[in-house]
């Protein structure tokens, strides 16, 4: 399996809490260091790879950056094969959005947060 993409994901500091670019509904405000919550966003981890760590390891990267950036806070837009791994790192849920897919179909995400902390917290 040399060479193949096992796990992807980052954080941006756009408005948009999950989806696409070409969603006609994209929100591409930037978001203010120390007021804003920066976004995690597009984390998957191919099956053949779950449970070796790599989300938690990207994902504890992301937060870093995203403090280093200035961000006290992350949020995110979870699907059900994540909540565990947000849950796991101290995120918090809000009530789930039923998101169309359209053609019918519609996806349950839930909104995450957390407080960042830094070595003084």
């Amino acid at each position: 399996m040399d060479g193949e993409l096992a796990a992807c994901g980052g954080w941006s500091f756009r408005s948009t809490l999950f989806g696409s670019d070409s969603r006609s509904a994209r929100d591409a405000t930037r978001l203010r260091p120390g007021v804003d919550p920066a976004r995690i966003r597009a984390f998957f981890v191919k099956p053949a790879y779950a449970r070796q760590g790599l989300g938690s390891r990207l994902l504890a990267h992301c937060e870093g950056e995203a403090l280093a950036a200035g961000f006290q806070a992350v949020s995110l837009g979870a699907t059900e094969p994540g909540r565990r791994l947000y849950r796991a790192f101290g995120y918090i849920e809000a009530d789930p959005i039923d998101f169309d897919l359209g053609g019918g179909l519609s996806i349950p995400i839930i909104p995450m947060s957390k407080r960042l902390s830094t070595r003084e917290d």
